[in-house]
């Protein structure tokens, strides 16, 4: 891919709720850095934060399903014991 020489316009279109409101854009271009997950406004690799988010995601995925599976089984023994199984049968 070759960049050929010349003037280049972007014209961008948008929509808004307010007659008085404008938008207001502007092209910020800062180089040739490259990332897997892209960078922010200061070149900064975006993949080691995303990496680190992706385990306190995992982390509360698993915390959310474990707590869900012990209130499951406690209210399960609860109803079972409410209902007359071996709970009360065994204090007769």
């Amino acid at each position: 891919m070759k960049l050929l020489p010349g003037q280049y316009q972007l014209v961008v279109d948008g929509l808004v709720f307010e007659p008085e409101n404008d938008i207001q854009a502007e092209l910020v271009v800062l180089g040739q850095v490259y990332s897997l997950a892209g960078t922010d406004f200061f070149q900064r690799d975006l993949l080691v934060p995303l990496l680190w988010w992706m385990l306190f995601a995992l982390l509360l995925g698993l915390f959310g399903a474990l707590s869900t599976i012990i209130v499951s089984m406690v209210f399960s023994v609860i109803g079972y014991g409410l209902v007359g199984g071996w709970i009360t049968s065994s204090s007769v």
